[in-house]
């Protein structure tokens, strides 16, 4: 993808909020496997963080990953889980390098010990 465009209204708000949903609806439109939607998700999320950081904006929150989510396919969670990792594994000097400070919300002790880590360390 190209530079994300900036908004052009003034003032940007100080915190913008996204719901990080219809992955799986995307990936079977495409006639893909739904975890392909995740990783798609996962890249636009990495998108948004950098747009973000570029615009100013002081406060993102994605909310990616809910308790109802849990009640999905245990493969599907797992795979869930390993993106989370790997995209925290991959991304870490970024999101240091943007000043990109995270904080998880929510029953974190409930995510398995590899993905928790990760997060707690990033």
């Amino acid at each position: 993808m190209g530079e994300p465009l900036k908004p052009d209204f003034a003032p940007l708000p100080r915190h913008v909020a996204v719901i990080m949903d219809g992955n799986g609806r995307w990936a079977k439109q495409r006639g893909q496997h739904r975890l392909a939607g995740h990783e798609a998700g996962a890249e636009s999320a990495r998108e948004i963080v950098s747009a973000c950081a570029e615009w100013g904006i002081e406060n993102l929150t994605l909310y990616a990953f809910s308790r109802e989510n849990w009640s999905r396919p245990r493969l599907e969670v797992e795979g869930l889980m390993h993106f989370l990792k790997r995209f925290l594994d991959s991304r870490e000097d970024e999101l240091v390098r943007e000043g990109v400070r995270l904080r998880g919300l929510g029953r974190l002790d409930d995510l398995p010990a590899g993905p928790l880590a990760a997060l707690r360390r990033v």
